[in-house]
């Protein structure tokens, strides 16, 4: 007996804190200044070769588009690094950028998925 409440107020707590996590931390607070991306007001990455301003919004659109917080993964597909959100790709980081930014594409990629994770996994900003 003692062991199903302990085991039902386990379940609920769980429930809870998922519903906590769930309503915190999302990317509906995601904007393109330019060539950066900001999350939560905070600059996560800034594009610098090509059409940088177009990048950043691409970001954007498909980081509006998660449901909730998911963290971000960098993958190496085909030779490049490529994040992920969701199985979903965010954004690829080009060889071009990197040199850019004076590092290697893993680099770079490895920077950008770290910072975008800090950013959502703070709570949204309401204005």
């Amino acid at each position: 007996m003692r062991v199903r409440k302990i085991s039902g107020l386990l379940r609920g707590c769980l429930a809870v804190a998922a519903a906590l996590v769930g309503c915190l931390a999302s990317a509906d607070s995601a904007r393109a200044d330019g060539a950066r991306v900001l999350v939560n007001e905070l600059p996560v990455l800034t594009f610098r070769a090509g059409e940088a301003r177009a990048k950043a919004a691409g970001v954007v659109s498909r980081l509006l588009k998660l449901p909730s917080y998911e963290p971000v993964e960098v993958r190496r597909v085909g030779g490049n690094y490529r994040i992920f959100a969701r199985g979903k790709e965010i954004l690829m980081v080009s060889r071009q950028e990197a040199r850019a930014a004076g590092v290697t594409p893993s680099a770079l990629a490895q920077v950008w998925a770290g910072n975008l994770n800090k950013a959502l996994s703070l709570p949204p900003l309401k204005l």
